[in-house]
């Protein structure tokens, strides 16, 4: 039988690094949560290249056949734990790694095969069982790096390590071909719905342009989300016959987590943004600026909260599915951005969004686009569907296949 070690036993942790602030500074090619790939391997496009401490560099210059752990970030459904292999890369500027994540160096490479490390590793995180490790904070995942220093792990003769991840590399080729056959697959009509939109929109030729503004039954109908000074003073319920819609996460993701409940009389205060079906929002500060939103059937009366715009186009003018196409079009963003403010945290003001001109094709012409637009739309979730059980089962298997060579190997 094979001997277990902890990780720490064979391995040395060091953290990421900040941005520099004092001392002596040099440039380094920073690696982050967002070059980490699905498969395990580093992305290198989009590298940060930031100005570090030197002092703090030299302890934290990536070799080659170094693990990043990701210790700090994840999301509600994404668990941190992710590792990825850093490679030797023909670069003058040195390669470091950010504070959210971690360092591991195998200690001595003539008992632990950092390729071996590696993949056990990617198994314990694909396998779920790094997830207890976690603890939740501010809506940030952190990983317990004491206990994660603590895994098992089974060390075989380097032999056979050697030959565990030959067998592997063999595998997961094929499996990896696979998923991303399926992920091609997905962005091959992803792209065919953005040239189907914006070929549409560019043959658009209107002889007048009419605003936001005109495009509604009355001004009313662009309105700020409700949320002044004595607002603020509204307390939420567990559940009431009244509704808000608050916080600025994408409202696409999940509506009705968004809805927070109130008192008939503070409904009757804020109501002056009432939601119908089909009204059209937009959320217009912060990371998800511009991103428009149709509002499903409601069950209970609702209003707007803070930082978002409805829209109640008149239909006779304007179909609401066609408006949302539109600002979700590269070309309706691109007028967002002409009236938004700021870098970090973009922002837009309701008298420059009404004053918005966008060209408007005939109503019929509206719905076509609309019908075809969702069709596309019903593809593409029909191979996201398709590609989400594929990467779910080439995953599984790829599990099996490392518990069974490594139960073979043991015999």
């Amino acid at each position: 039988m094979w001997k277990k070690v902890n990780i720490s036993d064979v391995c040395e942790f060091q953290s990421g690094l900040w941005k520099g602030k004092k001392g002596h500074l040099t440039d380094a090619n920073v690696i982050r949560n967002t070059n980490f790939k699905s498969d395990g391997m580093l992305s290198y496009e989009n590298i940060a290249l930031l100005q570090v401490e030197t002092k703090e560099l030299s302890k934290r210059q990536l070799k080659h056949g170094d693990i990043i752990l990701e210790k700090s970030g994840g999301g509600e459904k994404t668990p941190v734990g992710r590792v990825c292999l850093f490679k030797k890369q023909d670069n003058k500027i040195p390669f470091s790694l950010s504070n959210f994540t971690c360092l591991i160096r195998v200690k001595e490479p003539s008992i632990l095969n950092y390729k071996y490390l590696h993949k056990f590793l990617h198994y314990m995180y694909e396998a779920g069982k790094t997830e207890l490790m976690q603890r939740n904070s501010t809506g940030i995942r952190n990983l317990q790096l004491k206990e994660y220093k603590n895994i098992s792990i089974p060390l075989p003769p380097i032999a056979e390590q050697q030959h565990i991840v030959t067998k592997l590399d063999a595998a997961f080729a094929d499996i990896n071909k696979k998923i991303d056959l399926s992920i091609q697959k997905v962005q091959k009509i992803e792209l065919l719905k953005k040239k189907f939109l914006n070929s549409k929109l560019n043959k658009i030729n209107t002889k007048d342009e009419i605003t936001i503004n005109d495009l509604c039954y009355t001004s009313d109908f662009v309105a700020n989300g409700s949320f002044t000074s004595l607002a603020k003073n509204v307390k939420y319920l567990d559940n009431e016959d009244y509704a808000i819609l608050v916080r600025l996460a994408d409202y696409r993701k999940n509506f009705k987590s968004k809805l927070k409940y109130v008192s008939k009389k503070s409904y009757e205060f804020l109501k002056h943004s009432k939601l119908e079906e089909g009204d059209l929002i937009l959320t217009n500060v912060g990371a998800y600026s511009g991103t428009p939103f149709l509002i499903p059937k409601l069950n209970k009366p609702s209003t707007l909260g803070p930082n978002a715009i409805l829209v109640r186009p008149d239909t006779k003018k304007m179909s609401n599915g066609y408006l949302k196409i539109f600002f979700d079009s590269y070309i309706g963003q691109s007028l967002l951005d002409s009236i938004s403010t700021g870098t970090t945290h973009k922002k837009f003001n309701k008298t420059s969004f009404r004053k918005i001109k966008i060209n408007v094709p005939k109503l019929n012409e509206q719905v076509d686009i609309v019908n075809k637009f969702r069709e596309l739309n019903e593809e593409v979730n029909r191979f996201k569907i398709n590609m989400d059980v594929t990467i779910k089962n080439c995953l599984s298997l790829k599990n099996s296949f490392f518990q069974n060579l490594m139960s073979k190997s043991k015999t």
